[in-house]
Protein backbone atom coordinates (compact mmCIF):
# COMPACT_ATOMS: atom_id res chain seq x y z
CA UNK A 1 0.00 0.00 0.00
CA UNK A 2 1.35 3.39 -0.51
CA UNK A 3 2.28 5.91 1.97
CA UNK A 4 0.23 8.77 2.05
CA UNK A 5 1.84 11.65 0.83
CA UNK A 6 1.00 14.92 2.48
CA UNK A 7 -0.38 17.72 0.96
CA UNK A 8 1.35 21.53 1.62
CA UNK A 9 -1.03 24.43 1.84
CA UNK A 10 0.96 27.84 1.39
CA UNK A 11 2.86 28.85 3.27
CA UNK A 12 2.66 26.10 5.39
CA UNK A 13 4.76 25.79 8.99
CA UNK A 14 5.49 23.04 10.08
CA UNK A 15 6.24 21.14 7.33
CA UNK A 16 9.75 19.88 8.08
CA UNK A 17 12.05 20.34 5.06
CA UNK A 18 16.38 20.35 5.29
CA UNK A 19 16.97 21.97 2.15
CA UNK A 20 20.47 20.85 2.00
CA UNK A 21 19.50 17.45 2.29
CA UNK A 22 18.03 16.33 -1.57
CA UNK A 23 14.93 15.22 -0.44
CA UNK A 24 12.04 14.77 -3.16
CA UNK A 25 9.12 13.26 -1.20
CA UNK A 26 7.27 14.47 1.58
CA UNK A 27 5.50 11.71 3.45
CA UNK A 28 3.79 12.03 6.93
CA UNK A 29 5.99 9.33 8.80
CA UNK A 30 9.09 10.80 7.23
CA UNK A 31 8.16 14.54 8.30
CA UNK A 32 6.70 12.96 11.92
CA UNK A 33 10.33 11.43 12.28
CA UNK A 34 12.20 14.80 11.15
CA UNK A 35 10.11 16.48 13.55
CA UNK A 36 10.65 14.32 16.44
CA UNK A 37 14.54 14.29 15.96
CA UNK A 38 14.21 18.55 15.94
CA UNK A 39 13.01 18.56 18.99
CA UNK A 40 15.02 16.21 20.34
CA UNK A 41 17.62 18.59 18.94
CA UNK A 42 16.66 21.86 19.91
CA UNK A 43 18.56 22.82 23.14
CA UNK A 44 21.95 20.77 21.57
CA UNK A 45 24.59 23.13 19.95
CA UNK A 46 24.91 22.95 16.43
CA UNK A 47 28.65 21.80 15.51
CA UNK A 48 30.27 22.67 12.45
CA UNK A 49 33.38 20.77 11.22
CA UNK A 50 34.42 20.08 15.29
CA UNK A 51 33.40 23.57 16.13
CA UNK A 52 30.50 24.45 18.09
CA UNK A 53 28.13 27.66 17.55
CA UNK A 54 27.96 30.04 20.49
CA UNK A 55 23.80 29.90 19.75
CA UNK A 56 21.48 26.78 20.40
CA UNK A 57 18.57 26.16 18.04
CA UNK A 58 16.28 28.13 19.60
CA UNK A 59 18.48 31.36 19.86
CA UNK A 60 18.42 34.64 17.36
CA UNK A 61 20.57 33.04 14.23
CA UNK A 62 23.26 35.75 13.04
CA UNK A 63 27.12 35.35 12.10
CA UNK A 64 28.23 37.21 14.72
CA UNK A 65 27.28 34.58 17.19
CA UNK A 66 29.61 32.08 15.04
CA UNK A 67 32.92 31.20 16.89
CA UNK A 68 34.69 30.08 13.61
CA UNK A 69 37.56 31.99 11.68
CA UNK A 70 40.18 31.80 9.84
CA UNK A 71 41.64 28.22 8.92
CA UNK A 72 38.78 27.13 10.70
CA UNK A 73 35.93 28.50 8.74
CA UNK A 74 37.69 27.58 5.65
CA UNK A 75 38.26 24.00 6.71
CA UNK A 76 34.54 24.05 7.84
CA UNK A 77 32.86 25.41 4.46
CA UNK A 78 35.74 22.85 2.69
CA UNK A 79 33.68 20.15 4.48
CA UNK A 80 30.24 21.10 3.56
CA UNK A 81 31.75 21.20 -0.49
CA UNK A 82 33.35 17.96 -0.03
CA UNK A 83 30.42 16.49 0.80
CA UNK A 84 28.07 18.37 -2.07
CA UNK A 85 30.70 16.96 -4.10
CA UNK A 86 29.79 13.19 -2.69
CA UNK A 87 25.87 13.75 -3.36
CA UNK A 88 26.90 14.82 -7.06
CA UNK A 89 28.51 11.54 -7.28
CA UNK A 90 25.30 9.64 -6.22
CA UNK A 91 23.34 11.91 -8.87
CA UNK A 92 25.28 10.92 -11.65
CA UNK A 93 25.41 7.03 -10.28
CA UNK A 94 21.95 7.14 -10.98
CA UNK A 95 21.15 9.71 -13.74
CA UNK A 96 18.17 7.36 -14.52
CA UNK A 97 16.35 8.44 -11.37
CA UNK A 98 17.31 12.25 -12.83
CA UNK A 99 16.40 11.93 -16.31
CA UNK A 100 15.44 14.98 -18.07
CA UNK A 101 11.68 14.91 -19.07
CA UNK A 102 11.70 18.20 -21.67
CA UNK A 103 13.72 20.69 -23.22
CA UNK A 104 13.93 22.70 -19.90
CA UNK A 105 17.44 22.13 -18.64
CA UNK A 106 16.49 21.09 -14.52
CA UNK A 107 13.27 19.77 -15.39
CA UNK A 108 13.71 16.16 -14.47
CA UNK A 109 11.94 13.23 -13.06
CA UNK A 110 12.54 14.38 -9.70
CA UNK A 111 10.35 17.61 -10.65
CA UNK A 112 7.57 15.87 -12.15
CA UNK A 113 5.02 16.19 -8.76
CA UNK A 114 2.12 17.20 -8.76
CA UNK A 115 2.22 19.22 -5.67
CA UNK A 116 2.97 22.40 -6.73
CA UNK A 117 5.34 23.60 -3.58
CA UNK A 118 7.26 20.25 -3.98
CA UNK A 119 7.32 20.68 -7.65
CA UNK A 120 8.57 24.30 -7.54
CA UNK A 121 11.01 22.84 -4.50
CA UNK A 122 12.47 20.35 -6.62
CA UNK A 123 12.85 22.20 -9.36
CA UNK A 124 15.07 24.98 -7.35
CA UNK A 125 17.20 22.40 -6.38
CA UNK A 126 17.63 21.30 -9.89
CA UNK A 127 18.28 24.87 -11.06
CA UNK A 128 21.18 24.96 -8.44
CA UNK A 129 22.53 21.31 -9.96
CA UNK A 130 21.94 22.39 -13.53
CA UNK A 131 23.41 26.13 -13.16
CA UNK A 132 25.65 26.22 -10.03
CA UNK A 133 28.77 25.35 -8.93
CA UNK A 134 30.22 21.99 -9.82
CA UNK A 135 33.55 20.42 -10.42
CA UNK A 136 34.25 20.54 -13.82
CA UNK A 137 33.44 24.06 -13.11
CA UNK A 138 35.87 24.12 -10.39
CA UNK A 139 37.85 23.02 -12.44
CA UNK A 140 38.15 25.60 -15.20
CA UNK A 141 37.82 28.24 -13.38
CA UNK A 142 40.80 27.55 -10.95
CA UNK A 143 42.58 26.37 -14.25
CA UNK A 144 42.26 30.19 -15.58
CA UNK A 145 43.11 31.67 -12.16
CA UNK A 146 46.54 29.85 -12.40
CA UNK A 147 46.96 31.11 -15.66
CA UNK A 148 46.28 34.57 -14.65
CA UNK A 149 48.37 34.55 -11.63
CA UNK A 150 51.54 33.32 -13.09
CA UNK A 151 51.01 36.86 -15.61
CA UNK A 152 50.54 38.93 -12.62
CA UNK A 153 53.49 37.53 -10.71
CA UNK A 154 55.48 38.15 -13.72
CA UNK A 155 54.88 42.03 -13.88
CA UNK A 156 54.67 42.50 -9.75
CA UNK A 157 57.17 39.60 -8.51
CA UNK A 158 56.33 40.80 -4.63
CA UNK A 159 52.24 40.61 -5.30
CA UNK A 160 49.61 38.83 -3.44
CA UNK A 161 47.02 37.51 -5.71
CA UNK A 162 43.84 36.04 -4.08
CA UNK A 163 40.57 35.00 -5.48
CA UNK A 164 37.29 36.32 -4.25
CA UNK A 165 33.76 37.22 -4.68
CA UNK A 166 31.20 34.35 -6.28
CA UNK A 167 34.04 31.98 -7.53
CA UNK A 168 35.57 31.65 -4.31
CA UNK A 169 32.43 31.65 -2.14
CA UNK A 170 30.88 28.72 -4.67
CA UNK A 171 27.39 30.76 -5.69
CA UNK A 172 28.24 31.44 -8.96
CA UNK A 173 26.11 31.19 -12.69
CA UNK A 174 28.04 29.23 -15.41
CA UNK A 175 29.19 32.86 -17.36
CA UNK A 176 29.54 34.48 -13.85
CA UNK A 177 32.61 36.69 -13.95
CA UNK A 178 36.30 36.10 -12.01
CA UNK A 179 37.21 38.31 -9.15
CA UNK A 180 40.75 38.87 -8.44
CA UNK A 181 42.43 41.10 -6.06
CA UNK A 182 45.94 41.95 -6.44
CA UNK A 183 47.78 43.23 -3.09
CA UNK A 184 51.26 45.66 -3.49
CA UNK A 185 54.08 46.36 -0.76
CA UNK A 186 53.05 49.69 0.63
CA UNK A 187 55.52 51.44 -1.85
CA UNK A 188 52.84 50.74 -4.56
CA UNK A 189 50.21 52.48 -3.93
CA UNK A 190 48.74 54.01 -7.29
CA UNK A 191 46.77 51.36 -8.33
CA UNK A 192 45.65 53.12 -11.84
CA UNK A 193 49.25 53.59 -12.22
CA UNK A 194 49.90 49.46 -11.30
CA UNK A 195 46.35 48.63 -12.94
CA UNK A 196 47.95 50.72 -16.73
CA UNK A 197 50.97 48.32 -16.19
CA UNK A 198 49.26 44.77 -16.32
CA UNK A 199 46.83 45.90 -19.02
CA UNK A 200 49.64 46.48 -21.39
CA UNK A 201 50.97 42.69 -20.40
CA UNK A 202 48.02 41.27 -20.40
CA UNK A 203 46.89 42.52 -24.02
CA UNK A 204 49.54 40.90 -25.49
CA UNK A 205 48.80 37.76 -24.47
CA UNK A 206 46.97 35.61 -27.64
CA UNK A 207 44.88 33.70 -24.87
CA UNK A 208 43.33 36.56 -24.16
CA UNK A 209 40.51 37.78 -26.44
CA UNK A 210 40.32 41.22 -25.10
CA UNK A 211 41.23 43.36 -22.30
CA UNK A 212 40.80 46.99 -21.00
CA UNK A 213 41.89 49.31 -17.88
CA UNK A 214 38.37 50.97 -16.36
CA UNK A 215 39.80 54.13 -14.65
CA UNK A 216 36.89 53.86 -12.37
CA UNK A 217 37.46 54.79 -8.22
CA UNK A 218 38.44 51.42 -8.11
CA UNK A 219 39.95 51.09 -11.14
CA UNK A 220 40.07 47.53 -13.08
CA UNK A 221 41.29 45.32 -15.71
CA UNK A 222 38.88 43.36 -17.47
CA UNK A 223 39.74 40.56 -19.33
CA UNK A 224 38.03 37.85 -21.59
CA UNK A 225 39.69 34.02 -21.58
CA UNK A 226 39.45 32.60 -25.41
CA UNK A 227 39.10 29.17 -24.52
CA UNK A 228 36.40 29.63 -21.52
CA UNK A 229 34.83 32.73 -22.49
CA UNK A 230 34.73 33.70 -18.99
CA UNK A 231 35.85 37.22 -18.15
CA UNK A 232 37.54 38.06 -15.32
CA UNK A 233 38.01 41.42 -13.31
CA UNK A 234 41.26 42.39 -11.61
CA UNK A 235 41.59 44.92 -9.23
CA UNK A 236 44.48 46.35 -6.25
CA UNK A 237 44.61 46.44 -2.45
CA UNK A 238 40.58 45.56 -1.97
CA UNK A 239 40.61 43.88 1.34
CA UNK A 240 37.14 44.69 1.56
CA UNK A 241 36.60 41.94 -0.92
CA UNK A 242 38.53 38.88 1.23
CA UNK A 243 36.63 40.05 4.04
CA UNK A 244 33.41 39.63 2.22
CA UNK A 245 33.98 36.49 0.88
CA UNK A 246 34.73 35.24 4.77
CA UNK A 247 31.65 36.85 6.05
CA UNK A 248 29.42 34.78 3.09
CA UNK A 249 30.88 31.61 3.72
CA UNK A 250 29.78 31.93 7.65
CA UNK A 251 26.43 32.50 6.37
CA UNK A 252 26.47 29.85 4.10
CA UNK A 253 27.41 27.97 7.47
CA UNK A 254 24.28 29.00 9.28
CA UNK A 255 21.64 29.21 6.25
CA UNK A 256 21.70 26.20 3.95
CA UNK A 257 18.57 27.79 1.82
CA UNK A 258 20.69 30.55 1.30
CA UNK A 259 23.02 28.78 -1.62
CA UNK A 260 19.74 28.02 -3.52
CA UNK A 261 17.98 31.40 -3.00
CA UNK A 262 21.02 33.62 -4.18
CA UNK A 263 21.74 31.61 -7.16
CA UNK A 264 18.15 31.49 -8.50
CA UNK A 265 17.88 35.39 -7.97
CA UNK A 266 21.19 35.99 -9.76
CA UNK A 267 19.82 34.07 -12.50
CA UNK A 268 16.32 36.12 -12.35
CA UNK A 269 17.87 39.54 -12.43
CA UNK A 270 20.58 38.62 -14.68
CA UNK A 271 17.93 37.25 -17.30
CA UNK A 272 16.32 40.88 -16.85
CA UNK A 273 19.86 43.30 -17.25
CA UNK A 274 19.36 44.06 -13.51
CA UNK A 275 22.30 42.42 -11.80
CA UNK A 276 25.24 45.11 -13.25
CA UNK A 277 25.93 47.47 -10.36
CA UNK A 278 27.73 50.23 -13.28
CA UNK A 279 23.84 50.09 -14.85
CA UNK A 280 22.32 50.76 -11.77
CA UNK A 281 21.22 47.29 -10.88
CA UNK A 282 21.46 44.58 -7.68
CA UNK A 283 25.45 43.37 -7.17
CA UNK A 284 25.33 39.90 -5.81
CA UNK A 285 26.54 40.99 -2.30
CA UNK A 286 23.76 43.11 -1.97
CA UNK A 287 21.31 40.58 -3.31
CA UNK A 288 22.99 38.29 -0.05
CA UNK A 289 22.30 40.93 2.07
CA UNK A 290 18.84 40.79 0.94
CA UNK A 291 18.23 37.24 1.08
CA UNK A 292 20.20 37.20 4.67
CA UNK A 293 18.05 39.49 6.04
CA UNK A 294 14.62 37.84 4.84
CA UNK A 295 15.99 34.38 6.22
CA UNK A 296 16.85 36.10 9.62
CA UNK A 297 13.12 37.58 10.39
CA UNK A 298 11.36 34.46 8.87
CA UNK A 299 13.19 32.53 11.41
CA UNK A 300 11.94 34.70 14.01
CA UNK A 301 8.99 34.18 13.22
CA UNK A 302 9.07 29.86 12.62
CA UNK A 303 12.02 28.89 14.89
CA UNK A 304 10.56 25.32 15.34
CA UNK A 305 9.70 25.23 11.26
CA UNK A 306 12.04 24.58 8.38
CA UNK A 307 10.26 25.73 5.30
CA UNK A 308 10.26 24.02 1.73
CA UNK A 309 12.28 26.26 -0.92
CA UNK A 310 9.33 27.03 -3.06
CA UNK A 311 7.99 28.92 0.20
CA UNK A 312 11.26 30.70 0.71
CA UNK A 313 11.09 31.88 -2.53
CA UNK A 314 7.68 33.39 -2.71
CA UNK A 315 8.06 34.69 0.94
CA UNK A 316 11.09 36.22 -0.66
CA UNK A 317 9.35 37.95 -3.63
CA UNK A 318 6.61 38.55 -1.35
CA UNK A 319 8.40 40.26 1.18
CA UNK A 320 10.84 42.97 -0.97
CA UNK A 321 8.16 42.69 -4.36
CA UNK A 322 4.82 43.89 -2.05
CA UNK A 323 5.15 44.49 1.54
CA UNK A 324 8.59 46.26 1.98
CA UNK A 325 8.31 49.97 3.52
CA UNK A 326 11.14 51.37 1.20
CA UNK A 327 11.15 55.09 1.79
CA UNK A 328 11.68 54.42 5.21
CA UNK A 329 12.90 51.64 6.03
CA UNK A 330 16.91 50.19 5.84
CA UNK A 331 18.04 47.04 6.16
CA UNK A 332 20.69 45.57 8.60
CA UNK A 333 21.89 42.36 9.56
CA UNK A 334 24.22 43.08 12.20
CA UNK A 335 23.33 41.24 15.58
CA UNK A 336 20.65 38.67 13.92
CA UNK A 337 19.04 41.63 11.81
CA UNK A 338 16.53 44.16 12.31
CA UNK A 339 15.26 47.20 10.40
CA UNK A 340 15.51 51.14 10.94
CA UNK A 341 14.14 54.14 10.03
CA UNK A 342 16.18 55.82 7.04
CA UNK A 343 15.91 59.08 8.65
CA UNK A 344 17.89 58.13 11.92
CA UNK A 345 20.53 57.48 9.64
CA UNK A 346 20.20 60.49 7.12
CA UNK A 347 19.84 58.02 4.76
CA UNK A 348 16.83 59.70 3.24
CA UNK A 349 14.77 58.34 0.00
CA UNK A 350 14.59 60.33 -3.32
CA UNK A 351 12.18 62.87 -3.37
CA UNK A 352 11.19 61.38 -7.33
CA UNK A 353 7.96 60.84 -7.93
CA UNK A 354 6.39 57.06 -7.10
CA UNK A 355 10.61 55.75 -7.37
CA UNK A 356 11.61 53.02 -5.01
CA UNK A 357 15.23 53.25 -3.56
CA UNK A 358 16.47 50.46 -1.39
CA UNK A 359 18.93 51.03 1.49
CA UNK A 360 20.90 48.51 3.05
CA UNK A 361 23.72 49.17 5.54
CA UNK A 362 26.73 47.64 4.40
CA UNK A 363 28.19 45.32 7.82
CA UNK A 364 31.70 45.44 7.09
CA UNK A 365 31.14 49.89 7.37
CA UNK A 366 27.88 50.73 8.81
CA UNK A 367 28.33 54.04 7.28
CA UNK A 368 28.03 52.89 4.22
CA UNK A 369 24.83 52.32 2.50
CA UNK A 370 24.78 49.90 0.12
CA UNK A 371 21.28 50.15 -1.62
CA UNK A 372 22.27 53.89 -2.73
CA UNK A 373 24.28 52.38 -5.53
CA UNK A 374 21.25 50.63 -7.15
CA UNK A 375 19.51 53.40 -8.91
CA UNK A 376 17.14 50.99 -10.49
CA UNK A 377 15.47 49.54 -7.69
CA UNK A 378 12.15 50.81 -9.03
CA UNK A 379 12.62 47.79 -12.21
CA UNK A 380 14.08 45.63 -9.26
CA UNK A 381 11.14 46.16 -7.07
CA UNK A 382 8.30 45.58 -10.09
CA UNK A 383 10.34 42.58 -11.58
CA UNK A 384 9.79 41.17 -7.97
CA UNK A 385 6.45 41.95 -7.93
CA UNK A 386 5.68 40.46 -10.92
CA UNK A 387 7.37 37.37 -9.86
CA UNK A 388 5.39 36.77 -7.00
CA UNK A 389 1.77 37.68 -8.99
CA UNK A 390 3.11 34.73 -11.65
CA UNK A 391 3.84 32.34 -8.88
CA UNK A 392 0.74 32.97 -6.43
CA UNK A 393 -1.79 33.22 -9.77
CA UNK A 394 -0.16 30.90 -11.93
CA UNK A 395 -2.11 29.63 -14.61
CA UNK A 396 0.21 28.26 -17.07
CA UNK A 397 0.37 24.62 -18.09
CA UNK A 398 4.22 24.71 -18.45
CA UNK A 399 5.85 21.84 -17.23
CA UNK A 400 7.71 24.08 -15.13
CA UNK A 401 6.98 26.23 -12.46
CA UNK A 402 9.92 28.02 -12.60
CA UNK A 403 10.37 28.65 -15.98
CA UNK A 404 7.41 31.16 -15.79
CA UNK A 405 9.59 34.05 -13.65
CA UNK A 406 13.17 32.73 -15.08
CA UNK A 407 13.23 34.32 -18.59
CA UNK A 408 15.56 33.96 -20.99
CA UNK A 409 18.45 31.82 -19.80
CA UNK A 410 20.18 31.44 -22.88
CA UNK A 411 23.29 33.74 -21.46
CA UNK A 412 23.45 31.77 -18.55
CA UNK A 413 24.79 28.74 -20.33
Amino acid sequence: MDKEVIEIDPPSPGIYAVPEHHLYSWEKEEIKEKERQQKEAQSQPQVVAGKKLTFDRNQEFGAENIDISGEALSNAFKKVKDEENQEEDKVEENLETTKKISGIPWATSRTDVEDPWVKLHNEIIEFFRTFGPNRKRNALRKELFKKIKKVIKAVFPDCIVKIFGSTAAMLYLPQSDIDIVVFLPQKSTNDLKNARKLHRMISSISWVTSCECIPAKVPLVKLTDKESRLSVDISFSRGNGVAALSFIKKYQLIYPELKYLLLIIKAFLKTRDLNETFHGGMSSFVCTLLIISYLQEIKKEKQNHSLLLSEHLLNFFHLYGVRFNYNELGISIRNGGSYFLRQSRGWLATNRSKAVTLCVENPQDTTVDLGKGVYNMTQVHAALQHAFDVLRFNTSNSESLLECIMGDLSNLK
